[in-house]
C-alpha cells in the first residue's frame, strides 16, 4: 500500500508547490507526517485481525497530549522549587548550597529529556523531518521545553560562581550552550527561539550596547548574528526556515536600530533599509510570509525615523504622525502587491 500511495502523494505535493500553495519545507511535513501515520497504522494492525474500536483509538491519540501535559506539570514543579528555595532562604546558603540547589534540579531536567528520548517508541531522530523516523511532535516540545527550563537553571548557577568576579556575561553564554546543543539533539521551535534569544543577549552583554561615543560594535555584530542565522537556515543547519527568517529579521532590526540610535544613525538607517530590500526581494523568491513581515515592517519604521531624525523634528508631531502614516500606507499597498502578484520559485531557500 505504501508503494502504491507514494507516487501519488509526491506528485500532489509537487503540484501545490508549482502552484504556489505549499513550500517545500512544508511539503516535507505533509509527506514525514503521511509516513509517520501510515507506519503506526500498520504497526497497530500488524497483530491484530479486528480494526481497532473508536474509543481505544481516541485514547492512544490522547497519550502523548497527556504525556506532555505531565511533563510540563512535573517541570514547572521542580523549577518552582529551585525558585522558591531562591527566596527568602538564599542567604543562608554557602556558595556550593546555591550552585547545587540551581545545577541539581538542572541536571534532573537534563536526565529527564533523555530518558524521554529514549523511550519514544521507533527510536529517537535528530530532526523532525526524517521520513522514516516515527518522532511525536507533542514528545518533542516537552523534550524542548525541560531542555530550556535546564539551561536556565544552569544560567542562574553561572551566575553564582561569576558573580564575585563580575563574570555575569558567562550567563546568557551558558544558556546558548545548553540551547545550541540541545537544538542540535531536538529540532523544534522552543529550543530554535531560545538558542536565538540567547545568541542574541550574548552578543549585547559581551559587548555593551550602552556605547556612548564609541562604535556601536554590539547592533554591527548583532546584524551579523542575523545574517549568519539566515545562512544557517539555508543550508538547513537550522529547521523551521520561515520562523528562522522572522528570527533573523528581528535580529536585524534590533542591531540596525542600535547602529541608528548612536553617532553613526547613517550606517544604521543603511542597515535598516537594506533589511527591507532582502525582506522584500526575499518573499518574492521564497513566497514566505515571514519575509515580508520582516521587509515591510523594517521599511515601515526606518521611513519615519530617518525623516524625523534628519529634520531634526522640524516637522513637529502633526508632520511625524503624517510621515509614519503615509509610510504604513505605502507599505502596506506594496505588501499587499507583492503578495498578490509575486513570482518566483516557491523553494525555500
Amino acid at each position: 500500500m505504501s508503494d502504491q500511495a507514494e507516487p501519488v502523494l509526491a506528485a500532489a505535493l509537487e503540484r501545490l508547490i508549482e502552484n504556489g500553495t505549499l513550500t517545500r519545507e512544508q511539503a516535507d511535513a505533509v509527506r514525514t507526517d503521511f509516513h509517520a501515520d501510515l507506519r503506526t497504522g500498520l504497526q497497530s494492525n500488524a497483530g491484530r485481525p479486528s480494526e481497532q474500536q473508536p474509543g481505544e483509538q481516541q485514547n492512544n491519540s490522547w497519550t502523548p497530549v497527556l504525556a506532555e501535559v505531565g511533563g510540563y506539570v512535573g517541570a514547572a514543579f521542580v523549577f518552582a522549587a529551585a525558585v522558591a528555595l531562591v527566596g527568602p532562604g538564599w542567604d543562608n546558603f554557602s556558595q556550593a548550597g546555591r550552585i547545587a540547589v540551581l545545577a541539581g534540579p538542572a541536571l534532573l531536567l537534563l536526565i529527564a529529556a533523555v530518558v524521554v528520548a529514549v523511550a519514544l517508541p521507533g527510536g529517537w531522530s535528530f530532526r523532525h523531518a526524517a521520513p522514516d523516523q516515527h518522532t511525536s511532535a507533542p514528545v518533542r516540545r516537552l523534550i524542548g521545553a525541560l531542555v530550556l527550563a535546564a539551561g536556565g537553571l544552569l544560567a542562574g548557577a553561572a551566575a553564582v560562581i561569576t558573580h564575585d568576579t563580575g563574570g555575569d556575561r558567562w550567563v546568557p553564554l551558558v544558556a546558548l550552550i545548553v540551547w545550541g546543543v540541545g537544538y542540535l539533539l531536538c529540532r523544534g521551535v522552543p529550543l530554535h527561539l531560545g538558542t536565538a534569544a540567547a545568541l542574541a543577549c550574548t552578543v549585547l552583554t559581551v559587548f555593551d550596547p550602552d556605547f556612548d561615543d564609541r562604535f556601536p560594535v554590539s547592533g554591527l555584530l548583532l546584524v551579523f548574528a542575523a545574517a549568519g542565522w539566515a545562512l544557517l537556515a539555508k543550508f538547513r543547519l537550522v529547521e523551521e526556515q520561515a520562523l528562522a527568517i522572522a528570527v533573523a529579521g528581528v535580529m536585524a532590526f534590533i542591531g540596525g536600530e542600535i547602529v541608528a540610535t548612536s553617532d553613526y544613525e547613517g550606517l544604521g538607517y543603511l542597515l535598516l533599509g537594506l533589511l527591507s530590500v532582502i525582506g522584500l526581494a526575499g518573499y518574492i523568491r521564497t513566497r514566505e510570509l515571514s519575509a515580508l513581515g520582516v521587509g515591510a515592517g523594517a521599511l515601515a519604521v526606518v521611513v519615519p525615523q530617518a525623516v524625523i531624525d534628519y529634520t531634526e523634528g522640524s516637522l513637529g508631531a502633526a508632520g511625524g504622525l503624517l510621515v509614519s502614516g503615509l509610510s504604513v500606507v505605502a507599505v502596506s499597498v506594496l505588501a499587499a502587491r507583492l503578495r498578490h502578484g509575486g513570482s518566483g520559485p516557491t523553494q525555500v531557500v
